[in-house]
Protein backbone atom coordinates (compact mmCIF):
# COMPACT_ATOMS: atom_id res chain seq x y z
CA UNK A 1 0.00 0.00 0.00
CA UNK A 2 1.20 3.64 -0.61
CA UNK A 3 2.03 5.94 1.92
CA UNK A 4 1.76 9.43 0.71
CA UNK A 5 4.51 11.83 1.96
CA UNK A 6 3.12 14.73 3.55
CA UNK A 7 5.56 17.77 4.65
CA UNK A 8 4.21 18.59 8.02
CA UNK A 9 6.61 21.39 8.64
CA UNK A 10 5.00 22.97 5.26
CA UNK A 11 1.00 22.56 6.44
CA UNK A 12 1.71 24.32 10.27
CA UNK A 13 3.69 27.46 10.39
CA UNK A 14 4.31 29.40 13.57
CA UNK A 15 4.15 32.99 14.48
CA UNK A 16 4.76 35.01 17.41
CA UNK A 17 1.51 36.22 17.39
CA UNK A 18 -1.53 36.30 14.73
CA UNK A 19 -0.45 39.90 13.37
CA UNK A 20 2.67 38.34 12.64
CA UNK A 21 0.95 36.29 10.20
CA UNK A 22 1.23 36.61 6.48
CA UNK A 23 -1.25 39.26 4.59
CA UNK A 24 -2.65 36.34 2.45
CA UNK A 25 -2.69 32.49 4.11
CA UNK A 26 -2.34 29.67 1.98
CA UNK A 27 -5.16 26.52 1.73
CA UNK A 28 -4.83 23.41 3.23
CA UNK A 29 -1.94 25.07 5.96
CA UNK A 30 -2.70 25.72 9.98
CA UNK A 31 -1.28 28.62 11.40
CA UNK A 32 -0.34 28.73 15.26
CA UNK A 33 -0.01 32.30 17.63
CA UNK A 34 2.70 31.44 20.20
CA UNK A 35 1.26 34.24 22.51
CA UNK A 36 -1.95 32.64 22.65
CA UNK A 37 -1.27 29.23 21.72
CA UNK A 38 -4.43 29.46 19.13
CA UNK A 39 -4.90 27.42 15.84
CA UNK A 40 -6.05 29.18 12.95
CA UNK A 41 -6.79 28.25 9.15
CA UNK A 42 -6.93 30.74 5.96
CA UNK A 43 -10.75 30.83 4.54
CA UNK A 44 -10.30 34.17 3.55
CA UNK A 45 -9.50 35.23 6.93
CA UNK A 46 -7.99 33.91 9.70
CA UNK A 47 -10.43 31.61 11.26
CA UNK A 48 -9.55 29.99 14.95
CA UNK A 49 -9.94 26.71 14.54
CA UNK A 50 -11.86 24.69 17.52
CA UNK A 51 -9.82 22.56 20.48
CA UNK A 52 -6.56 24.59 20.01
CA UNK A 53 -3.73 23.58 22.08
CA UNK A 54 -4.55 27.01 23.99
CA UNK A 55 -7.52 29.25 25.91
CA UNK A 56 -9.09 31.72 23.10
CA UNK A 57 -9.54 34.88 23.94
CA UNK A 58 -12.42 37.48 23.38
CA UNK A 59 -9.91 39.78 21.43
CA UNK A 60 -9.01 36.83 19.22
CA UNK A 61 -12.61 36.40 18.57
CA UNK A 62 -14.00 39.33 17.80
CA UNK A 63 -10.78 40.29 15.47
CA UNK A 64 -12.94 38.29 12.74
CA UNK A 65 -16.40 40.03 13.93
CA UNK A 66 -18.36 41.52 16.82
CA UNK A 67 -21.98 40.68 16.02
CA UNK A 68 -23.84 37.56 17.46
CA UNK A 69 -27.53 36.58 18.24
CA UNK A 70 -26.54 34.49 21.91
CA UNK A 71 -26.37 36.07 24.85
CA UNK A 72 -23.03 36.78 26.73
CA UNK A 73 -23.03 35.11 29.97
CA UNK A 74 -20.80 37.14 32.41
CA UNK A 75 -20.38 35.09 35.99
CA UNK A 76 -19.83 37.60 38.45
CA UNK A 77 -17.52 39.66 36.01
CA UNK A 78 -18.08 43.25 34.67
CA UNK A 79 -17.69 45.05 31.14
CA UNK A 80 -14.78 47.52 32.17
CA UNK A 81 -14.09 50.75 30.26
CA UNK A 82 -10.53 52.07 29.65
CA UNK A 83 -11.51 54.89 31.72
CA UNK A 84 -12.31 52.37 35.33
CA UNK A 85 -15.49 52.19 34.93
CA UNK A 86 -17.92 49.33 34.62
CA UNK A 87 -21.03 48.22 34.18
CA UNK A 88 -21.73 45.66 36.59
CA UNK A 89 -23.46 44.04 39.34
CA UNK A 90 -24.89 46.27 41.68
CA UNK A 91 -23.50 46.33 45.91
CA UNK A 92 -27.22 46.24 47.04
CA UNK A 93 -29.27 42.92 46.75
CA UNK A 94 -32.61 43.87 47.65
CA UNK A 95 -34.40 40.77 45.87
CA UNK A 96 -32.47 40.82 42.51
CA UNK A 97 -29.34 39.71 43.05
CA UNK A 98 -28.13 43.00 42.70
CA UNK A 99 -29.62 44.20 39.63
CA UNK A 100 -27.57 46.11 36.96
CA UNK A 101 -25.05 48.94 37.97
CA UNK A 102 -23.15 51.52 36.31
CA UNK A 103 -19.83 52.10 38.81
CA UNK A 104 -17.11 54.96 37.92
CA UNK A 105 -13.92 54.57 38.87
CA UNK A 106 -13.70 55.91 41.84
CA UNK A 107 -16.52 53.46 43.02
CA UNK A 108 -19.52 55.04 43.33
CA UNK A 109 -22.25 53.19 41.95
CA UNK A 110 -25.50 53.66 40.40
CA UNK A 111 -27.86 50.30 40.51
CA UNK A 112 -31.43 49.63 39.37
CA UNK A 113 -33.15 47.00 40.90
CA UNK A 114 -36.93 45.81 41.33
CA UNK A 115 -37.96 49.17 39.72
CA UNK A 116 -35.64 51.02 42.89
CA UNK A 117 -32.58 52.92 41.60
CA UNK A 118 -30.01 52.89 44.28
CA UNK A 119 -27.47 55.72 44.09
CA UNK A 120 -23.99 54.19 46.25
CA UNK A 121 -21.58 55.67 48.23
CA UNK A 122 -17.91 54.55 48.26
CA UNK A 123 -18.74 52.63 51.80
CA UNK A 124 -21.81 50.36 49.73
CA UNK A 125 -24.66 52.48 51.61
CA UNK A 126 -27.56 54.06 49.67
CA UNK A 127 -27.67 57.94 50.00
CA UNK A 128 -30.52 58.50 48.10
CA UNK A 129 -33.05 55.89 46.07
CA UNK A 130 -35.75 56.53 43.55
CA UNK A 131 -39.24 54.22 43.39
CA UNK A 132 -40.96 54.02 40.54
CA UNK A 133 -42.41 50.41 41.70
CA UNK A 134 -45.38 51.75 44.24
CA UNK A 135 -42.91 50.99 47.28
CA UNK A 136 -42.58 53.36 50.54
CA UNK A 137 -40.17 53.23 53.34
CA UNK A 138 -41.19 51.40 56.12
CA UNK A 139 -38.87 50.07 59.41
CA UNK A 140 -37.80 47.27 57.85
CA UNK A 141 -36.16 49.65 55.51
CA UNK A 142 -32.95 49.52 57.25
CA UNK A 143 -29.06 48.91 57.53
CA UNK A 144 -29.78 45.14 56.39
CA UNK A 145 -31.20 47.04 53.15
CA UNK A 146 -28.29 49.08 52.75
CA UNK A 147 -29.86 52.66 54.23
CA UNK A 148 -27.95 54.35 56.81
CA UNK A 149 -29.41 57.94 58.68
CA UNK A 150 -29.94 60.28 56.00
CA UNK A 151 -30.70 58.15 53.43
CA UNK A 152 -33.50 59.78 51.14
CA UNK A 153 -36.32 57.91 49.44
CA UNK A 154 -38.45 58.99 47.08
CA UNK A 155 -41.41 57.93 46.06
CA UNK A 156 -41.59 58.97 42.64
CA UNK A 157 -45.13 57.79 41.79
CA UNK A 158 -46.75 60.40 44.07
CA UNK A 159 -43.75 62.72 44.19
CA UNK A 160 -43.19 61.98 48.23
CA UNK A 161 -39.60 62.16 49.63
CA UNK A 162 -38.65 60.78 53.00
CA UNK A 163 -35.71 60.90 55.18
CA UNK A 164 -34.02 57.88 57.40
CA UNK A 165 -32.99 59.24 60.63
CA UNK A 166 -32.54 55.79 62.66
CA UNK A 167 -31.45 52.51 60.38
CA UNK A 168 -31.54 50.07 63.33
CA UNK A 169 -32.53 46.52 62.15
CA UNK A 170 -36.00 46.14 61.85
CA UNK A 171 -36.77 49.66 63.01
CA UNK A 172 -36.42 52.07 60.62
CA UNK A 173 -37.55 55.60 61.43
CA UNK A 174 -37.99 57.39 58.05
CA UNK A 175 -39.88 61.37 58.01
CA UNK A 176 -41.43 63.61 55.42
CA UNK A 177 -38.54 65.12 53.64
CA UNK A 178 -39.15 68.82 51.84
CA UNK A 179 -35.92 69.91 49.65
CA UNK A 180 -37.42 73.48 50.18
CA UNK A 181 -38.46 75.25 52.80
CA UNK A 182 -41.07 72.50 54.69
CA UNK A 183 -44.91 73.82 54.36
CA UNK A 184 -45.61 75.75 57.91
CA UNK A 185 -49.19 75.13 59.44
CA UNK A 186 -49.39 78.85 59.50
CA UNK A 187 -48.74 80.13 56.01
CA UNK A 188 -49.66 83.91 55.32
CA UNK A 189 -51.72 84.36 52.08
CA UNK A 190 -52.37 87.82 51.89
CA UNK A 191 -51.56 91.79 53.85
CA UNK A 192 -53.27 94.84 53.78
CA UNK A 193 -50.85 97.22 52.84
CA UNK A 194 -53.54 100.41 52.99
CA UNK A 195 -56.23 101.61 54.66
CA UNK A 196 -59.50 100.56 53.05
CA UNK A 197 -62.07 103.04 51.87
CA UNK A 198 -64.12 104.50 54.58
CA UNK A 199 -67.53 103.74 54.38
CA UNK A 200 -69.71 106.53 55.62
CA UNK A 201 -73.26 108.00 55.93
CA UNK A 202 -74.65 104.88 53.00
CA UNK A 203 -76.72 101.69 53.37
CA UNK A 204 -74.97 100.63 50.27
CA UNK A 205 -72.84 97.33 50.89
CA UNK A 206 -69.38 98.01 50.21
CA UNK A 207 -65.54 97.03 50.96
CA UNK A 208 -63.82 96.92 53.90
CA UNK A 209 -60.55 95.79 51.80
CA UNK A 210 -58.10 97.63 50.13
CA UNK A 211 -54.53 96.49 48.18
CA UNK A 212 -51.93 94.72 49.78
CA UNK A 213 -49.04 92.00 49.39
CA UNK A 214 -50.43 88.42 48.48
CA UNK A 215 -53.24 87.22 47.06
CA UNK A 216 -57.56 86.54 47.98
CA UNK A 217 -57.75 84.15 45.24
CA UNK A 218 -58.20 79.99 45.04
CA UNK A 219 -58.33 78.98 41.40
CA UNK A 220 -61.24 76.77 40.18
CA UNK A 221 -60.12 73.15 42.17
CA UNK A 222 -57.93 74.83 44.56
CA UNK A 223 -59.29 74.00 47.36
CA UNK A 224 -58.97 70.87 49.20
CA UNK A 225 -61.31 68.95 52.01
CA UNK A 226 -59.31 70.60 55.42
CA UNK A 227 -58.49 73.88 54.09
CA UNK A 228 -59.01 75.95 56.89
CA UNK A 229 -58.13 79.82 56.92
CA UNK A 230 -58.13 82.89 59.67
CA UNK A 231 -58.75 86.26 58.98
CA UNK A 232 -57.73 89.22 61.23
CA UNK A 233 -58.99 92.51 60.56
CA UNK A 234 -58.99 95.70 62.74
CA UNK A 235 -59.98 99.10 62.25
CA UNK A 236 -62.05 102.37 63.31
CA UNK A 237 -65.68 102.42 63.52
CA UNK A 238 -68.80 104.97 64.42
CA UNK A 239 -71.99 104.40 64.85
CA UNK A 240 -75.56 106.17 65.38
CA UNK A 241 -77.07 104.73 68.40
CA UNK A 242 -79.67 101.64 67.53
CA UNK A 243 -78.74 101.84 64.12
CA UNK A 244 -76.80 98.52 62.75
CA UNK A 245 -74.10 96.79 60.71
CA UNK A 246 -74.07 93.53 58.73
CA UNK A 247 -70.60 92.18 58.46
CA UNK A 248 -70.18 89.59 55.31
CA UNK A 249 -67.49 87.13 53.77
CA UNK A 250 -68.14 86.55 50.15
CA UNK A 251 -66.57 85.28 47.44
CA UNK A 252 -68.17 86.95 44.48
CA UNK A 253 -71.88 87.57 45.41
CA UNK A 254 -71.63 84.23 47.52
CA UNK A 255 -71.88 85.02 51.09
CA UNK A 256 -69.85 82.52 52.72
CA UNK A 257 -70.06 83.66 55.85
CA UNK A 258 -72.49 86.68 57.59
CA UNK A 259 -73.21 87.94 61.06
CA UNK A 260 -76.93 89.38 60.34
CA UNK A 261 -77.77 92.78 61.84
CA UNK A 262 -75.81 93.94 64.61
CA UNK A 263 -77.27 96.82 67.36
CA UNK A 264 -74.33 99.24 67.42
CA UNK A 265 -73.84 101.78 70.67
CA UNK A 266 -73.94 104.68 69.74
CA UNK A 267 -69.74 105.41 69.24
CA UNK A 268 -67.07 107.59 67.90
CA UNK A 269 -64.15 106.48 66.20
CA UNK A 270 -63.67 103.19 68.56
CA UNK A 271 -61.68 100.34 67.61
CA UNK A 272 -63.10 97.15 66.04
CA UNK A 273 -61.74 93.79 65.74
CA UNK A 274 -63.12 90.91 62.98
CA UNK A 275 -61.31 87.58 63.60
CA UNK A 276 -62.97 84.68 61.85
CA UNK A 277 -62.03 81.15 60.84
CA UNK A 278 -63.70 79.07 58.08
CA UNK A 279 -62.63 75.58 56.83
CA UNK A 280 -63.30 73.74 53.62
CA UNK A 281 -65.73 70.79 54.64
CA UNK A 282 -66.61 69.18 50.96
CA UNK A 283 -65.02 70.53 47.53
CA UNK A 284 -67.36 70.60 43.85
CA UNK A 285 -70.03 72.23 42.24
CA UNK A 286 -73.10 74.32 44.21
CA UNK A 287 -74.85 72.20 46.18
CA UNK A 288 -71.91 69.62 46.48
CA UNK A 289 -69.31 71.75 47.99
CA UNK A 290 -69.45 73.14 51.91
CA UNK A 291 -67.87 75.18 53.59
CA UNK A 292 -68.20 76.45 57.55
CA UNK A 293 -67.05 79.67 58.84
CA UNK A 294 -67.30 81.27 62.64
CA UNK A 295 -66.40 84.88 63.64
CA UNK A 296 -66.24 87.16 66.06
CA UNK A 297 -66.76 91.18 65.92
CA UNK A 298 -65.54 93.26 68.86
CA UNK A 299 -66.33 97.01 69.66
CA UNK A 300 -64.54 98.94 72.31
CA UNK A 301 -66.15 101.62 73.85
CA UNK A 302 -63.62 104.16 74.85
CA UNK A 303 -65.84 105.98 77.06
CA UNK A 304 -66.70 102.94 79.61
CA UNK A 305 -63.78 101.40 78.70
CA UNK A 306 -65.97 98.26 77.76
CA UNK A 307 -66.28 95.76 74.84
CA UNK A 308 -69.01 94.86 73.01
CA UNK A 309 -68.88 92.07 71.36
CA UNK A 310 -70.88 89.58 68.79
CA UNK A 311 -70.59 86.34 66.78
CA UNK A 312 -71.99 83.41 64.37
CA UNK A 313 -71.19 80.73 62.57
CA UNK A 314 -72.71 79.79 58.80
CA UNK A 315 -72.89 76.64 56.91
CA UNK A 316 -72.98 77.31 53.39
CA UNK A 317 -73.38 73.96 51.47
CA UNK A 318 -75.90 75.54 48.83
CA UNK A 319 -73.86 78.67 46.60
CA UNK A 320 -70.44 77.26 47.64
CA UNK A 321 -68.84 76.20 44.51
CA UNK A 322 -64.86 74.92 44.59
CA UNK A 323 -65.10 74.12 40.67
CA UNK A 324 -64.66 77.86 39.97
CA UNK A 325 -62.12 80.48 40.90
CA UNK A 326 -63.05 82.28 44.48
CA UNK A 327 -61.94 85.73 45.43
CA UNK A 328 -62.50 86.79 49.14
CA UNK A 329 -63.91 89.69 49.91
CA UNK A 330 -64.96 90.92 53.44
CA UNK A 331 -68.02 94.07 53.52
CA UNK A 332 -70.21 96.30 55.73
CA UNK A 333 -73.35 97.23 55.06
CA UNK A 334 -75.30 99.90 57.67
CA UNK A 335 -79.12 99.95 58.21
CA UNK A 336 -79.55 103.52 57.44
CA UNK A 337 -77.23 106.50 55.82
CA UNK A 338 -76.84 108.38 59.02
CA UNK A 339 -73.74 110.45 59.19
CA UNK A 340 -72.83 109.18 62.35
CA UNK A 341 -72.32 105.83 60.53
CA UNK A 342 -68.45 105.49 59.32
CA UNK A 343 -66.39 102.20 58.93
CA UNK A 344 -62.51 101.39 57.57
CA UNK A 345 -60.43 99.10 58.26
CA UNK A 346 -56.50 99.64 58.81
CA UNK A 347 -54.96 96.56 59.31
CA UNK A 348 -56.33 93.07 57.75
CA UNK A 349 -53.97 89.56 57.43
CA UNK A 350 -55.33 86.46 55.96
CA UNK A 351 -53.57 83.38 57.01
CA UNK A 352 -54.14 79.30 55.87
CA UNK A 353 -53.87 77.43 58.87
CA UNK A 354 -53.94 74.30 57.69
Amino acid sequence: MAVTNINIPSQVQTYADLAAFPVTGAANTIYIAEDTQISYYWDGTYQPMGGGGGSQDLQSVTDYGNTTTNDINLDNSSVIFDNGSKLTKGWIDNGADGGIARECAVSYQDEWENGVQYFINQSGYIVWANSINGSVPDPNFDITMGYIVGSIFHDMNNQDKYKCTDNTDGAAVWVPFYEDAQPQTNTGIFAQTANSPTLTASTSEATLIDGGEGTLSVPANGFAVGDSFQVSMGGLISAKNNDTITIRLKTGSVVLATSGALTMPGIVDQVFYLNAHFTVRSIGAAGVASIVAVAQFHVLKAASGTQEGFAWNTVNSTTFDTTISNTLDITAQFSTNSALNSIYSDIFVLNKIF
